[in-house]
Order: C-alpha cells, then structure tokens, then sequence
C-alpha cells in the first residue's frame, strides 16, 4: 500500500510506504522512486513483502534523521 494519510496503515503498518502529498512539485520524484523500488521488490520475488519494505522504511528513517530530504526513496537499493 502507498498512501499519502499514514491513518490508512493502522490495521497494516508493514505492509505499506507513506508518501507526502504531491502538490504539483515538478521536483517531487517520490512516485518514479518508489516505482524502480517496487520494481526491485517485484524482481526479488520475496515470499513477504514485508522484508523489503522494511528494508526500504529502515532507509529512510535513516536518511530522515541525518537531514530533510526532498525525496526520502531516492537511490535507495533493496536489491544488495
């Protein structure tokens, strides 16, 4: 699940990515970088999802607390 209102994830927390409100931000890449991360999720095959996306929400809140970024899923590699 990928949504923008973090209240939609109380009943499945780990099942889903939360995004910003796109506000017509020709700058905002966060649904083209969470569709190459879906992808890689796809080509891994997993037997739970609930792995990569882990995997990927561990990313960000990382990168959330060295600094505010623009676009938390940039770059992020769950394939390694």
């Amino acid at each position: 699940m990928i949504d923008n209102i973090p209240e939609n994830f109380k009943l499945q927390p780990t099942n889903g990515l939360w995004i910003r409100t796109w506000n017509e931000d020709i700058k905002d890449t966060q649904l083209i970088d969470l569709y190459r991360i879906l992808k890689d999720i796809i080509t891994l095959q997993p037997l739970d999802v609930r792995v990569p996306i882990k995997k990927v929400k561990d990313e960000v809140a990382k990168r959330t607390l060295k600094a505010t970024c623009m676009n938390p899923y940039a770059n992020i590699d769950i394939l390694s």
